[in-house]
């Protein structure tokens, strides 16, 4: 009995996690957002020739920012959308907020930013 018991907890957890890694975008918070929100205006917006984040987040929808993300090909757009950026070294902390900002507001989502 305690043997059947363990086997289903584990099973169990075992499913929830990996259900969880693959809604992993789908899972981005208002307040991841509003880190990554800091990060674009703080290391991106200058460099960006002051797009706005509502700007910048609607180069795309949010699948899209997410296909980028997960291929590893966010940082080459940020390259080519914001040519400043070039030489810029990426922290791969900052690229992971800077995708929260860019999947919560997304063009698709409705959402506008408070960033400006």
């Amino acid at each position: 009995m305690i043997k059947k018991t363990i086997s289903v907890a584990l099973a169990s957890v075992l499913a929830v996690s990996a259900v969880s890694s693959t809604a992993f975008a789908a899972d981005v918070s208002e307040r991841q957002a509003k880190k990554g929100s800091k990060t674009y205006q703080k290391k991106f917006k200058a460099r960006c020739d002051n797009m706005t984040g509502v700007a910048f987040a609607g180069l795309y929808d949010s699948d899209e920012w997410e296909e980028l993300y997960e291929d590893g090909d966010l940082v080459d757009e940020i390259k080519e959308a914001c040519p400043n950026t070039e030489n810029m070294k990426f922290r791969d902390r900052d690229v992971k907020k800077l995708f929260h900002f860019l999947y919560y507001y997304g063009a698709d989502t409705g959402r506008t930013p408070s960033c400006g």
